[in-house]
């Protein structure tokens, strides 16, 4: 490997070797003259000889040579020596001078000394600063000075400031104050145990009172020095300033100085005499000395002659009614405006003379106050109060109470009547609302309730719910039941509530549903009688706008034979006015059988064919089924061939005129006309649901098992058709076709709640129930005629508690299936017999308000001849007595 060229160059001037690597001072071990030179540095190269003693080997074998090197590093040696001991032993000298010359000198001699040094610095310690010295630091926590001092300034801040409300203008501080001691005096009552010990001495538990009202925390105590302080300051730079002297009374009135507060009260009325609250709060402070205070009222009037509240106190701090009347009548020498003390003045008088004596003055001078006014006319006759208030009307008529008392003065004229009273709230409504005066329907309705409260005048307070609904209510049933529940503890409220809004809005069916069960909880038909009556019969057209509201009306007036005759005026009315209207015949004809009004039936229903061109065959069904009823299986005969003669196709009539044949028994008829009804109606399952029944009465099973199977083909989704395949299979016992029939069924009508609970009803397993059960309800959609399957499952074994709460549920899921209340009623009888007769009542109670059309045991009843004109109690009954058969 060559050598690199920079080797071989010459180092530039000056250069010492080695100077880089820390080579900067000299050798012990080396002469002087002795100076090696690097061998890349020498002029023979790398190759030179070495002419250094230290680098030749041979020179401590050879005695010679190395005599004069060694004795040279001796001597080097020796002298390194000898300078080491001379700077010990002067360190050694110096010590021990110091510790003799600290022995021989004097102690007392050494505050001389350093008293004459540091004069001059101990006179300038008096220049000093408080603050200076609060900034010397702590010599035992010097690291941690700056934390420290950070923390402290941030807790200084934020406890320095003085409470807002110590300054605010229009805080009442003594209201604050009161607040205070009651708060303290709950405290008290609540650390006081009487169940521990029972203070039997007075002395000993005032002054515990006393004691525990003394105890103050120091974080308060904290509190008061730091507002006290800014407080003072505040009164040294405003001492003018009266809220400075309250709120540092208030501090001492905390702090429990009250000699001190009473103090400061006394210079700061010195200081501010034209401040009424200054003078307010020292008659506080001195109110245990009653005297006093009447000095000091005296001395307050005389600087502020004109202060409502000083005159106030003036007559407050009287003790005799007549000192007070006295008092009163010279604050209104000075404020005969003021309308507080013509108030105070009226009520110091006992006669009621005087009284209307200084009203009639004090609506002279103060005419635009209300209440002066109102109390005047309530003091005089109602002449003279009709007077006075025509002459207040200009000053009052912003006023609500101004129109409330216009209408109880009407009210107590013998003519007057609601619809009067109505209109004048409606036109004070109207006036207000021009004056841009708009009180709320809650702040009406509150007057409302105070006036029915009274009971002094029970048409204005009907009147003025009766007005602001036609006036201001707008339509929104949520609005509704927020203003219904601030009448809820007044009925007779309640009722003109219900009455006026469905005046304005009869369509509301929901609301006279809730109106007919407040009557009769509450025993207000006659109310909604008049409701009704209001509605319908005032105006001409609105038995045609509302045919509905008819028959409500009707029927509550009717309540299943209590009040035929006059149900039956109310619909001979509607029939007048609207003949047309088929409903209205059902009715009649309904009430009419239940009364067992043969020829009355037949009398109406030829008068409804009059009137019905196109529409009788709607009346013919029901006709037919009441002369079922009766038995005048004849005319039912004729009436359906004379409907079959104008529609010979309609299934429905062949039903009926084969149901006329079954009722005498004549089957061979009934089935002859039940094949033709079949055949033209193309197997539709109603006809051939009824003619598989009639065929099963013979107990011909192959026959009705075609007619049904042929149907099925022609309506492979029905429903009906299956259940009643599969109720045929049950009936011969035919299990294995049952659970083909079901699993069909169920595959092509998987919502089916008729399915659902036949597949119930025969489960082979109990083990098999809750999967069941789970997939009914979800594929049904929680139908309550599944509902009610489950619960006949606990009750035919006796669990009369689980059944009840599926009967619950399925009779609140849908109110229109009839089933669920007849399960629930016999489980009830069968639950708890101790409560039976009130479940009964509320049961059937709500079945009677309810009325439903559907089930698999309600639906055939009802639509029975034998049940055409029941109530729904009447239904239940029937149905439970066949079951029990």
């Amino acid at each position: 490997m060559e050598t690199p060229s920079f080797l071989k160059q010459s180092p530039p001037p000056g250069y010492i070797a080695g100077i880089g690597r820390g080579a900067v001072g000299f050798s012990t071990r080396g002469s002087k003259d002795d100076k090696r030179v690097p061998a890349r540095l020498n002029r023979y190269g790398r190759d030179a000889p070495d002419t250094s003693v230290t680098k030749n080997p041979n020179r401590y074998r050879s005695a010679v040579s190395n005599e004069s090197s060694e004795k040279q590093v001796k001597d080097e040696d020796e002298q390194e020596m000898r300078v080491y001991e001379k700077i010990e032993q002067r360190l050694k000298n110096k010590k021990i001078i110091d510790n003799e010359t600290s022995l021989k000198t004097k102690p007392d001699d050494e505050p001389d000394k350093l008293s004459s040094k540091f004069v001059d610095l101990k006179r300038n310690l008096a220049t000093l600063s408080e603050q200076d010295w609060l900034d010397i630091p702590d010599a035992s926590d010097m690291t941690r000075r700056n934390k420290r001092n950070r923390i402290e300034e941030q807790l200084e801040r934020k406890t320095f400031a003085a409470p807002d409300t110590l300054f605010q203008v229009n805080v009442n501080l003594s209201k604050l104050t009161e607040e205070r001691e009651k708060l303290l005096a709950v405290q008290i009552d609540k650390s006081f145990d009487y169940s521990k010990s029972q203070l039997t001495d007075d002395a000993e538990y005032l002054n515990r009172m006393n004691q525990d009202d003394n105890t103050i925390s120091s974080t308060d105590l904290e509190d008061i020095r730091k507002n006290r302080s800014l407080l003072a300051a505040y009164r040294k730079s405003h001492p003018r300033n009266p809220e400075n002297w309250i709120s540092s009374a208030r501090i001492e009135e905390r702090a429990n100085q009250f000699n001190r507060a009473k103090s400061l009260l006394a210079e700061g009325c010195k200081l501010c005499p034209k401040s009424e609250a200054i003078w307010l709060e020292s008659i506080r402070m001195n109110a245990s000395d009653k005297e006093y205070c009447k000095r000091l009222v005296t001395v307050a009037l005389r600087l502020n002659e004109f202060s409502e509240q000083l005159w106030l106190k003036a007559i407050a701090l009287e003790q005799h009614n007549t000192d007070k009347i006295k008092v009163t009548r010279k604050a209104l020498i000075k404020l005969p405006l003021s309308s507080i003390l013509w108030e105070v003045a009226v009520n110091l008088e006992t006669s009621t003379l005087e009284k209307l004596k200084i009203l009639k003055k004090a609506v002279e001078l103060v005419p635009k106050d209300s209440q002066l006014w109102l109390k005047l006319i309530r003091l005089q006759s109602v002449e003279s109060a009709v007077d006075t208030l025509k002459s207040a009307e200009e000053h009052i008529k912003k006023d609500i109470t101004y129109w409330l008392l216009k209408c109880q003065l009407e009210e107590k004229r013998t003519t007057a009547n609601l619809d009067t009273l109505v209109n004048i709230i409606s036109s004070a409504i109207k006036d207000l609302h021009e004056l841009e005066v708009n009180p709320t329907i809650t702040e009406w309705f509150e007057n409302a309730v105070a006036i029915s409260t009274e009971g002094l005048y029970p048409l204005t307070a009907k009147a003025i719910i009766t007005a602001t609904i036609n006036n201001l209510f707008e339509d929104a049933s949520s609005n509704f039941q927020s203003l219904s529940k601030l009448l809820v503890n007044d009925t007779t409220l309640q009722c003109t509530l219900f009455s006026s809004f469905l005046i304005k809005y009869p369509t509301k069916y929901s609301i006279w549903k809730e109106f007919t069960n407040f009557a009769e909880d509450f025993s207000r038909k006659l109310e909604l009688h008049e409701t009704f009556r209001k509605i319908l019969f005032t105006d001409s057209q609105a038995v045609k706008k509302y045919p509905v509201l008819v028959l409500m009306y009707a029927k509550d007036v009717w309540d299943w034979g209590s009040g035929s005759t006059e149900a039956l005026s109310i619909l001979d009315k509607a029939l007048v006015t609207n003949s047309a209207y088929p409903e209205f015949w059902l009715a009649k004809l309904k009430i009419l059988n239940r009364d067992g009004k043969l020829d009355e039936i037949i009398n109406s229903f030829e008068e409804a064919e009059s009137h019905l061109v196109e529409c009788i065959d709607k009346l013919v069904p029901f006709y037919v089924k009441c002369l079922q009823s009766k038995g005048s299986l004849e005319i039912a005969h004729s009436t359906v061939d004379i409907a079959l003669a104008r529609e010979p196709n309609d299934k429905h009539l062949l039903i009926l005129k084969a149901q006329l044949y079954r009722q005498q028994r004549d089957l061979s008829s009934a089935k002859r006309v039940l094949q033709r009804a079949t055949d033209i109606s193309n197997h539709d399952p109603e006809v051939c649901l009824e003619f598989s029944r009639l065929v099963m009465e013979t107990q011909d099973w192959g026959k009705a098992r075609s007619i049904l199977s042929v149907s099925l083909l022609k309506n492979p989704k029905s429903d009906t058709l299956y259940e009643a395949l599969i109720t045929l299979e049950l009936q011969v016992k035919d299990n294995k076709q049952v659970t083909y029939l079901i699993a069909q069924g169920l595959k092509a009508c998987p919502h089916s709640w008729r399915l659902w609970c036949l597949n119930i009803r025969t489960l082979p397993k109990k083990s098999l129930r809750k999967t069941t059960f789970q997939d009914a309800l979800e594929a049904t959609k929680e139908h309550p005629m599944v509902i009610t399957e489950i619960g006949k499952v606990f009750q035919k074994e006796h669990q009369y508690a689980k059944a009840y709460k599926w009967f619950i549920r399925a009779s609140e899921n849908n109110l229109q299936f009839g089933d669920p209340w007849v399960w629930l009623y016999i489980c009830e009888s069968c639950m708890n017999p101790v409560d039976l007769q009130i479940n009964e009542e509320k049961t059937l109670k709500k079945l009677k308000e309810n009325e439903p059309r559907y089930g698999i045991l309600w639906e055939p009843a009802v639509n029975s001849y034998l049940h055409i004109s029941n109530s729904p109690i009447d239904i239940l009954h029937s149905i439970i007595n066949n079951l029990h058969q």
